[in-house]
C-alpha cells in the first residue's frame, strides 16, 4: 500500500490530533474507490490492526462526526459539544482526555515497524503519532 505523506493542515485535523490527509482510510474514503479501501484492508490485516474477516467498507472513515467510528470516542464527544474542529482550539487544551492519548500507541509504533515499508511507516507515523504535535501548533495558533 502507498500512501502520500503531506504536511499537516488544521482543517485535516480531528479532534485528537489525526492527521486525516496523511491516514489510509480517509484517502481511502475521500478517493471514492472500493478498491482502495480493500488495500488498505490488506495492509492493516498485514501490520495487525484489523482481522481479516472485517469488511473492507468497515473501514470507511470521513473524518470527525457524530457517526464516525473513533478510537477515542469521548475525545471526539467532547470537541463536538464545545462546537471545535479539535482539541487544539479549546482553552482547556491540553486536558486529562486528550493527554491520555498521546502517549497510548508509542510502542505500537515501534510493533509495526517491521511489518511496512519505510514510506507506509512514514505516513503511519504522521497521520496518528504526530497528534500531539499538530494540536500544539493550532493551540499555539489560537493564542497569539
Amino acid at each position: 500500500m502507498v500512501t502520500t505523506s503531506k504536511p499537516a493542515t488544521a482543517s485535516k485535523i480531528g479532534s485528537c490530533g489525526i492527521d486525516c490527509g496523511n491516514c489510509p482510510r480517509y484517502q481511502a474514503t475521500v478517493s471514492g474507490q472500493a478498491a482502495e479501501l480493500e488495500k488498505v484492508k490488506a495492509f492493516y490485516v498485514r501490520i495487525g490492526l484489523l482481522d481479516s474477516g472485517a469488511p473492507a467498507a468497515s473501514l470507511g472513515c470521513d473524518g470527525c462526526s457524530r457517526d464516525a467510528r473513533c478510537a477515542y470516542p469521548e475525545v471526539r464527544a467532547c470537541a463536538i459539544e464545545r462546537k471545535l474542529e479539535n482539541c487544539g482550539r479549546c482553552d482547556d487544551y491540553p486536558c486529562a482526555k486528550i493527554s491520555a492519548v498521546f502517549g497510548q500507541k508509542a510502542a505500537w509504533l515501534d510493533a509495526i515497524k517491521d511489518r511496512c515499508t519505510d514510506q507506509e511507516y512514514q505516513s503511519l507515523r504522521s497521520a496518528f503519532f504526530g497528534r500531539k504535535s499538530n494540536l500544539d501548533r493550532i493551540a499555539r495558533g489560537r493564542q497569539t
